[in-house]
């Protein structure tokens, strides 16, 4: 993505979580802090995101992780719109918190599953050099069953759990997958050592 369109993309949406956050904050008052928050953390994006587009051409990143930040800048900014579009619409037609929450986690969940899809890319330059060509793309396989099945069960404990359960079952299918994949890249050091020796 150019410099100039994901400054578009990110410009827009702190405009419109700006516009969100100010709607509710005339409506729910005493919840002042979280809007003051949301208007404060997107442009913060929107200026790191600008300085980081300027910086990528002097450091040269890969296209891949060019893609990957610029999925995160967009990402975190929907994220908000989502939130905040959702506690308008619970306020307006007295949609109960609990489905709210379940709404935004699930969300956040597809978002997870996005990146989790992606992640296996960035894992593989990361491993260049450091072990065999065959151990990593095996790294890189294992990484992307576990890291998307853990996203699969974030979605799934905050659709089907009770809303008490959802958040500990949600947090235990992400961080064993990650958990797993960082024993996997460890497993993968630990045998390219061994067959050097």
């Amino acid at each position: 993505m150019t410099h100039a369109r994901l400054n578009l993309y990110t410009g827009s949406l702190t405009f419109l979580v700006i516009a969100l956050a100010i709607i509710n904050w005339n409506l729910t008052p005493e919840s002042a802090s979280s809007w003051i928050a949301a208007m404060v953390t997107m442009p913060v994006i929107w200026v790191v995101a600008s300085v980081k587009m300027k910086l990528s051409k002097r450091t040269k990143l890969n296209e891949m992780e060019l893609k990957f930040f610029s999925a995160a800048v967009i990402f975190a900014g929907l994220l908000l719109v989502f939130s905040l579009a959702m506690r308008l619409a619970g306020t307006l037609f007295d949609i109960e918190m609990s489905l709210i929450d379940r709404a935004r986690n699930v969300f956040s969940g597809f978002v997870l599953l996005y990146f989790a899809n992606m992640m296996p890319k960035l894992i593989g330059p990361a491993l260049k050099g450091k072990c065999s060509n065959t151990s990593a793309n095996s790294v890189r396989r294992f990484a992307g069953w576990a890291l998307v099945i853990g996203a699969l069960g974030y979605i799934g404990a905050w659709i089907f759990a009770p809303i008490s359960q959802a958040s500990i079952l949600a947090q235990i299918c992400v961080g064993g997958a990650v958990i797993l994949v960082m024993l996997r890249i460890l497993y993968a050091f630990f045998m390219e050592r061994k067959a050097e020796a």
